[in-house]
């Protein structure tokens, strides 16, 4: 649960993010690296094209990565093992669902903003707990997969995805903790009525539609 995680995570992450491609069957359309038209679009701030999405270095991916996943789902406050998880789902299905599913596992109030509240009531989970905590999250994903209209097509990918990315979290987990957890930053998060955070990726990868509105949506 350190910033140092980002990188480890995001090498585990990019094994199913493969290079450039276009499936038809797809309506997230052109992806390179798992970053779709829409979500370079958001990034940079006007519409991209595929040559744009083409000649993005490795730094900028990574850029976009820690800017418009891992840091909106708070993963340096995430404990190890579980921030792999919501991090995978949070680039897989969008930030907001990602973080919606977390606190339904957590019995929180749902509203797709990891702040302290979620962060309080996930790093108050014991070993044995965060493993039970990344088998609930697991199975989460699954059930979301499979409502799914493109589930026929991409399906089994998913949950090979799922299942292997649910084991390395689990291994990550039970590793000792290689330092102590950052403090997370106050205010941030689990916002109200009155303090609205909308966080639209515009993404779809691999069939999932990923526009992520916080607050109950």
């Amino acid at each position: 649960m350190t910033a140092s995680n980002f990188p480890a995570e995001l090498a585990d992450v990019l094994v199913f993010e493969g290079g450039f491609g276009d499936n038809p069957a797809d309506p997230g359309g052109a992806t390179d690296f798992g970053i779709t038209l829409p979500t370079l679009s958001h990034w940079q701030g006007s519409p991209a094209t595929i040559a744009q999405l083409q000649a993005l270095t490795d730094a900028q991916k990574r850029a976009i990565y820690r800017t418009l996943f891992w840091s909106v789902i708070s993963g340096d406050f995430l404990p190890s093992g579980i921030d792999l998880m919501v991090f995978d789902m949070a680039v897989n299905g969008g930030p907001g669902r990602a973080a919606m599913m977390l606190q339904g596992c957590l019995g929180v109030e749902v509203d797709g903003d990891i702040g302290p509240l979620t962060l309080a009531a996930v790093n108050a989970l014991g070993g044995n707990s965060r493993v039970a905590m990344i088998d609930s999250y697991a199975a989460r994903r699954e059930a979301f997969y499979r409502l799914l209209p493109t589930f026929a097509t991409f399906g089994h990918g998913w949950l090979a995805r799922v299942n292997t990315v649910a084991q390395e979290a689990i291994d990550i987990a039970n590793a000792p903790p290689p330092s102590p957890a950052l403090s997370p930053p106050l205010g941030a998060g689990d916002t109200t009525a009155s303090g609205n955070t909308f966080v639209n990726t515009g993404s779809i990868t691999n069939g999932i539609q990923t526009n992520d509105q916080g607050n109950g949506q």
